[in-house]
């Protein structure tokens, strides 16, 4: 991408689960691809949440490779992050979400992206915001 190029996030919390927190985060992703952006924001949201008394998570997502991904972390860990060409594609990003999940029950359901679904909608919104105003957002105050 350009030296512009920005990757933002958005999480919408479904009713009631992000009373504590506040009904949404946004931010920036670091190195920023589509990819990194979607990924991002289910780690932020493993981060904010890791003290909820359910260990089990539910993420909504339109991004397939987010979703293959939290399918796959388990191979990933077992060829330590590597593939037949090397270290895998965010090696990184997928080594935190690992280990973000180990003492967790996370799934991932994929869901139509710009298919009038609240959340996914609410989602995009925010992570537009961040886009067009990425200098409110930093990404290095998490």
């Amino acid at each position: 991408g350009s030296e512009k190029a920005v990757a933002s996030y958005g999480v919408f919390f479904a009713e009631g689960y992000g009373a504590a927190l506040g009904p949404a985060i946004v931010g920036t992703a670091a190195a920023p691809t589509n990819n990194r952006g979607e990924m991002t924001a289910v780690i932020r949201f493993l981060q904010l949440t890791s003290n909820v008394r359910s260990k089990a998570a539910l993420i909504f997502t339109d991004s397939k490779y987010v979703c293959w991904g939290v399918q796959q972390l388990e191979l990933m860990k077992a060829k330590n992050f590597f593939d037949a060409n090397g270290r895998i594609p965010n090696a990184d990003l997928w080594e935190t979400l690992y280990n973000l999940c180990i003492e967790r029950e996370v799934r991932c359901r994929l869901v139509q992206a710009h298919a009038d679904n609240h959340g996914n909608s609410w989602a995009d919104t925010l992570a537009g915001l961040a886009s067009k105003y990425p200098h409110v957002f930093d990404r290095d105050s998490w």
